[in-house]
């Protein structure tokens, strides 16, 4: 999902909701829509895991070559990217 409105004020609130895969939990002013697509993250930070740093470039270049409307983020840090 797409969020909007999340601000310091509210995080806290919303990553409970998160943790408890609830949204009907989501803090006041927060909206959530669902994304259209595909998305694809690819780690690119070198400073936490040389391999994202190394192999995350190089996935970033073959999704240009192969994809056609290629929609990814080179993201500098994927939580859970294992």
């Amino acid at each position: 999902v797409a969020l909007s409105g999340v601000s310091e004020g509210n995080i806290e609130a919303l990553l409970v909701a998160i943790g408890e895969d609830n949204l009907d939990l989501l803090p006041e002013g927060v909206a959530a829509a669902p994304l259209k697509g595909t998305d694809i993250l690819v780690c690119c930070h070198r400073q936490r895991d040389a391999r994202c740093g190394y192999c995350g470039p190089v996935l970033v270049a073959e999704f240009e070559k192969e994809l056609e409307d290629p929609k990814y983020k080179a993201a500098g840090e994927v939580r859970v990217h294992k």
